[in-house]
């Protein structure tokens, strides 16, 4: 009798097959960009389990993620899909715990006999650039955006949008006249608009090996080009012309109706809290003498880890080599659905970021602001004079290396040299009181490539 009943019971726990896992996807977005993201893919691919929680119980953050992969800290169960910001990119690359996105789908079809896999040609230039090596796709852009400029037009006024820095001096000289002492424009991340997007828009590299993307990088700054711009800068900082507040006290500056102009993401578009109505939108301005080249995009890509492949060839029964194939599926599905033009799109319309995909869609925005960001996003991304400085700045430990640009900056055109008085053993001639703009751009050069990228 016990023994009936001890078969009867194995057979009730037994019979039940274990349903395929869902596709376990590891993200940063959170508060009204994770609500968007979530509702998305819940509508697209109801079989993916989305967690942004750190080991630790925090929320996960850019860099968090970032450092996760990075030294092997990710939650468990692994996730399937990581999502790692640009900066993340060269550390990716070389990272055994990822398997690139080419070999994955190679893979996938060999054990499948199915050639399913993303239209790599579809992925706008820059970004399927930036995330290859060797003409090969390492991982799926998905959050683009790149640096534009918000105009306030309750302060600008029917002045002209100037399209050159010098055109940006005249008016703002005029501006001032009416708001006396009060800063023109101020940027969302000095460093990143002053240095990576100034040389993208002039075709000027910030490091060797085409910013990093071919080869081993070192910062290399001595172009004139650098020097010129710097003393543009400083020029214009001593007019009381630029706000040295950034992130989202330049936001701020911004929404208070303190400054006329802010240099931002076009993913900020939600944080833009003026009557819609009275903003507007312009490309960065560039030096008069030159041409202009495509911006550099920012954002992040989804990254697949290397165990949704190694469980299927270590798995020892056929119900669970059955389970990891069905994953491996599923995952190739997940990836092929972020790519694909209604998610694109529909992302594009719920947030300020845009599509990965290339060419202008026919989408309906939810205001005209958010058409003319997208509209001068893309110009600015796309629609330039090629370049491939475009791809953007691809080198290990960048933000240390964005920490050193935007500190020596300061310093330089601020004269407050206590930054710099530190690090005068990394450059000669330097007297102690005041700081040339090639002396800056040495200080820069070597304190990043003996500090950060360790070249010498």
């Amino acid at each position: 009798m016990l023994k009936s009943l001890f078969t009867l019971l194995f057979c009730c726990i037994a019979i039940p097959t274990q349903a395929s896992e869902s596709v376990r996807v590891f993200h940063p977005f959170l508060g009204p960009l994770g609500e968007s993201f979530e509702t998305l893919i819940k509508d697209v691919f109801p079989d993916a389990s989305l967690s942004t929680t750190m080991p630790n119980g925090k929320p996960a953050s850019y860099e968090g993620i970032h450092t996760a992969v990075m030294t092997g800290a990710l939650p468990h169960p692994l996730p399937d899909v990581v999502h790692v910001y640009e900066m993340g990119a060269k550390d990716c690359e070389t990272q055994q715990d990822l398997i690139p996105l080419f070999e994955f789908f190679d893979e996938v079809a060999q054990i499948t006999g199915e050639g399913k896999a993303i239209d790599v040609s579809e992925i706008t230039p820059t970004l399927r650039d930036f995330y290859s090596v060797n003409g090969k796709l390492y991982a799926l852009p998905f959050n683009s955006n790149t640096a534009i400029v918000f105009v306030n037009k309750s302060l600008w006024g029917n002045r002209p949008l100037p399209q050159t820095w010098e055109a940006f001096e005249e008016a703002a000289k005029e501006y001032q006249t009416s708001h006396p002492a009060q800063p023109v424009i101020a940027f969302g991340w000095i460093h990143g608009h002053l240095f990576d997007q100034s040389g993208a828009i002039h075709g000027i590299e910030l490091a060797t090996f085409n910013n990093g993307n071919h080869g081993t990088p070192a910062m290399n700054l001595n172009n004139p080009f650098w020097e010129k711009w710097l003393e543009t800068l400083k020029r214009l900082y001593n007019k009381g012309l630029i706000s040295l507040s950034d992130k989202t006290d330049a936001e701020a500056l911004f929404n208070q109706g303190k400054i006329p102009f802010l240099s931002q993401g076009t993913n900020r578009l939600p944080f833009i809290k003026l009557d819609p109505s009275q903003v507007d939108v312009m490309m960065i301005p560039k030096m008069e003498a030159s041409d202009r080249y495509n911006s550099i995009s920012g954002g992040g890509a989804f990254w697949i880890h290397r165990h949704v492949l190694d469980a299927y060839k270590t798995a020892k029964s056929a119900d669970a080599k059955k389970e990891a194939l069905d994953k491996l599926k599923k995952i190739r599905e997940f990836i092929m659905t972020l790519a694909s033009e209604k998610v694109q799109n529909t992302w594009e319309i719920q947030t300020g970021y845009l599509s990965v995909l290339k060419g202008r869609k026919n989408l309906q925005y939810p205001s005209p602001l958010h058409e003319k960001v997208a509209f001068v996003g893309r110009m600015s991304r796309e629609e330039c004079k090629e370049s491939p400085n475009s791809v953007g700045i691809k080198v290990p430990k960048y933000q240390d290396i964005r920490a050193i640009q935007q500190d020596t900056l300061k310093g330089y055109l601020m004269q407050n040299l206590d930054y710099v008085k530190a690090n005068e053993s990394y450059f000669s001639g330097f007297d102690g009181k005041s700081l040339s703009a090639k002396q800056a751009l040495e200080l820069i050069q070597n304190k990043v490539n003996q500090t950060v990228l360790s070249t010498n």
